[in-house]
C-alpha cells in the first residue's frame, strides 16, 4: 500500500484528482494513489461499518474521502480549510 494520507472533507474538487463514487461516499485520488484503489476502498467500508456499529446508527448524508499522493498536498488543503 503506498503512503499516502486519507482526509475526510467535504470541499469541491479540481481536475486534478479521480473521483470514484460508492454507495454513501466519494473516493477523490489522484493518478498515484490509482494502483491500490481496491485496498482504500476496503478501509473505507471497513470504518463505515465499524461506526454504524458502534453508534448503531447509519450515516445521514454521503462524504467524500480523499486520499492525498504526499504530506505537502495534505497540508495545502488544511492550510485552505
Amino acid at each position: 500500500m503506498s503512503s499516502a494520507l486519507l482526509f475526510i472533507s467535504w470541499i469541491k474538487t479540481d481536475k486534478n484528482w479521480l473521483n470514484e463514487k460508492h454507495k454513501g461516499y466519494t473516493l477523490i485520488y489522484t493518478y498515484f494513489d490509482k494502483t491500490n484503489i481496491k485496498e482504500y476502498n476496503k478501509l473505507v467500508k471497513n470504518g463505515i461499518n465499524a461506526v454504524k456499529i458502534f453508534f448503531n446508527a447509519s450515516y445521514n448524508k454521503e462524504f467524500n474521502v480523499f486520499i492525498h499522493p504526499n504530506r505537502h498536498s495534505l497540508d495545502s488543503t488544511w492550510q485552505m480549510d
